[in-house]
């Protein structure tokens, strides 16, 4: 025992130094893992807010082409109000703004770049107020505009086609609901139009047309803002890196 003790007492700052030395070793392991994983992260993040950036300018572009549309309807709809007003007879253009009431654009909104970080784990963004934004923004600013979408696509469905097509014929084969350009023949007989003129519930329902629109057009204006205010954010947070 003594022997044990003696041999303990004269290389005890050998065992320690082995002893730190595996301690050093350990920590280093754990720290470089951590540091490996962390650089991982960090070029995950980037990578995911790269394409939810890219994602967000093809929406900001295709929002701004629907509001062009609905910016259309609008006009459309006051040059009907006023031509039936001053006018005894459908001309070609008259003909072309009935058919644009029928335009109801529809966001269909990229999110791949979102779901990416869905499936990685929202945490994976560092920036608290950034990762807010963006779950904010898909979650909840994106669904509360399709719902719009969708009560106006239900008000086409429900009024304002029966009550065109009450004076009015199209080809529907060849119609495309959500952009006027490529309209097919829409055609108004002269007895049509004068059935027309004398209507006066024909001409509530362009007004409800232009109110329904200008409801979405609001909401479309708040949601182009929303994503250059995300798309800013984004790029500001990968120049930081």
């Amino acid at each position: 025992m003594k022997r044990i003790l003696s041999t303990l007492s004269q290389k005890w700052p050998e065992y320690l130094l082995e002893i730190l030395v595996l301690i050093i070793g350990i920590y280093g392991a754990f720290a470089l893992d951590e540091w490996k994983e962390e650089r991982n992260d960090s070029e995950t993040q980037t990578e995911i807010l790269i394409e939810i950036r890219n994602n967000l300018i093809e929406d900001l572009d295709a929002i701004q082409d629907d509001l062009m549309h609905m910016d259309t309807v609008r006009y459309g709809a006051l040059q009907i109000i006023e031509y039936l007003k001053n006018n005894d007879n459908p001309t070609e253009k008259f003909k072309k703004d009935i058919a644009k009431m029928l335009v109801t654009p529809h966001f269909d909104p990229n999110v791949s770049g979102y779901k990416l970080l869905v499936s990685k784990g929202v945490a994976i963004i560092h920036n608290d107020s950034l990762r807010q934004l963006i779950t904010k923004l898909f979650e909840s600013t994106y669904s509360y505009y399709n719902r719009y979408e969708e009560e106006r696509i239900q008000f086409r469905l429900l009024h304002i086609s029966p009550g065109l097509m009450k004076y009015s014929f199209a080809d529907s084969s060849i119609i495309n609901y959500n952009n006027f350009i490529d309209y097919g023949e829409f055609e108004i007989y002269q007895s049509d139009y004068e059935s027309m003129k004398k209507d006066e519930q024909f001409k509530k329902l362009i007004y409800a047309i232009i109110y329904s629109n200008e409801g979405v057009r609001w909401r479309a204006k708040i949601l182009e803002k929303a994503i250059k205010k995300m798309i800013a954010q984004i790029t500001e947070e990968l120049n930081q890196e």
